[in-house]
């Protein structure tokens, strides 16, 4: 009997499921960079919201000032 199979951490361990395979770390990895991507999305278009709006206010004033 391996004296490490016996141990706290090897009891939790092997209670909490199964082990983790290469597959399961590169479908996270691939969900992690999803997310980043769609979070970027998200916040390209607020600047772009926030640009748009005050590039239109600033052509207002001026058409106005004119």
């Amino acid at each position: 009997m391996d004296p490490e199979s016996d141990s706290p951490i090897h009891r939790y361990i092997s209670s909490v499921g199964t082990p983790v395979t290469s597959e399961d770390i590169d479908s996270y990895d691939r969900l992690s960079r999803i997310q980043a991507r769609e979070q970027g999305e998200r916040s390209d278009q607020k600047l772009r919201l926030i640009y748009a709006g005050a590039l239109l206010v600033l052509l207002t004033s001026q058409i106005i000032a004119v």
